[in-house]
């Protein structure tokens, strides 16, 4: 269906574009981590709260979202995964 990925799609893509993903991809999974960790930001864990309006849920889904973005906008650094 169209909402289930291609396993082709990243064999289409040109290899700059590939790379641009999974560097995204890696800044997503350092998100989480970080979330998940004790590294987790308390003020950004905040601000998410808040704009969830109490619901937990949606206030990770802010949280990592804000995270992965400001990762990959500044260039940070990819850590590996277990760092």
């Amino acid at each position: 269906t169209a909402s289930q990925p291609s396993s082709n799609r990243a064999a289409k893509l040109p290899v700059s574009h590939t790379r641009e993903l999974v560097a995204e991809e890696r800044h997503w999974a350092q998100a989480l981590d970080e979330f998940d960790g004790p590294e987790r930001r308390p003020g950004l864990w905040a601000r998410s709260f808040v704009h969830a309006q109490g619901d937990e849920i949606k206030a990770k889904v802010f949280y990592l979202a804000t995270r992965a973005e400001e990762m990959y906008a500044s260039g940070e650094p990819i850590l590996n995964r277990g760092q």
